[in-house]
């Protein structure tokens, strides 16, 4: 780490990220490590293009998803991502513990390096997740409940609220260049890594440097077949669902007559026509074995 970098979002997890960069930033001095701070996502990008680094991240995967939007995308750009958001799911991914310390002292310590695939929807960067439909909503609803509660409950919680109410929408899917689906979707959700929600593993198969999006479509679902989802979907047994299908591709396409909620790593965003593919890699450090 000849060049250190720490990013941070003082507005992540509540308030949580101040108290995780104090404790970031007293360890580094610690280890005697020399590092550059900044809340600035441009700061990060400049440091970056002057050469190798290793850019400390401290946030959820709101912050990540700001973060790698500036970043030019290079594996001697080197993440390490440090949990203090409100779902954590790359860091879930990528980290043994989700104990803060505990992922900054096995990073300095015992580091492994693996590349991790960036990719794009519409030409905005993603690094965990990308939801169409139902998932897009409720990353969309969740979001409004963040002041009250913490991401694992209130996903829960919109889940439950919408599940039942939630209506199917026209597509037409394309993967890799082949007509995968066309007609009525209940939600279509791109991953690659397995969690999203604050810990449901709705791609339970996915690698995050295979240069592969895991794909999970549902298509029109009955109000058993729903029930059965919920109860399913935490532990990843949602894609055995007859209703569901679940492949993995390198570019991928949904056209849509109807505007849909979406979103990237949470954040939201609305659309008709989306177009994902692979826009390069950047180094990470992860302390989990996978």
């Amino acid at each position: 780490m000849e060049r250190l970098l720490v990013y941070w979002n003082p507005k992540a997890g509540g308030g949580k990220s101040v108290r995780v960069h104090r404790l970031v930033c007293s360890i580094l001095e610690a280890e005697h490590l020399t590092y550059t701070s900044t809340e600035r996502a441009a700061d990060a990008a400049r440091f970056a293009e002057e050469g190798p680094c290793t850019i400390i991240a401290i946030g959820g995967d709101g912050t990540f998803n700001f973060l790698i939007n500036h970043l030019p995308l290079r594996e001697d750009v080197i993440l390490l991502p440090i949990s203090a958001g409100s779902g954590n799911d790359l860091a879930r991914m990528l980290h043994e513990s989700m104990n803060p310390r505990s992922q900054l002292l096995a990073a300095l310590r015992k580091p492994q390096l693996r590349s991790l695939d960036v990719w794009s929807v519409n030409k905005r960067l993603f690094l965990e997740a990308c939801g169409m439909g139902f998932d897009g909503m409720v990353a969309s609803k969740a979001a409004a409940l963040a002041r009250w509660f913490p991401s694992p409950l209130r996903y829960s919680l919109t889940v439950a609220r919408r599940i039942f109410t939630a209506k199917s929408f026209p597509a037409r899917v394309v993967a890799d260049g082949t007509e995968v689906w066309n007609g009525p979707l209940f939600m279509a959700s791109i991953g690659n890594g397995i969690f999203a929600g604050g810990g449901y593993k709705l791609w339970p198969q996915a690698q995050v440097d295979d240069g592969k999006m895991d794909v999970l479509l549902v298509g029109k679902i009955n109000l058993v077949q729903r029930l059965l989802y919920v109860m399913l979907v935490r532990s990843g047994a949602h894609v055995r669902l007859r209703v569901t299908r679940y492949f993995t591709a390198k570019n991928f396409e949904l056209h849509s007559s109807q505007p849909l909620q979406v979103h990237t790593d949470g954040e939201p965003m609305e659309g008709q026509q989306f177009r994902l593919q692979h826009q390069g890699r950047i180094g990470c450090i992860v302390t989990r074995t996978f």
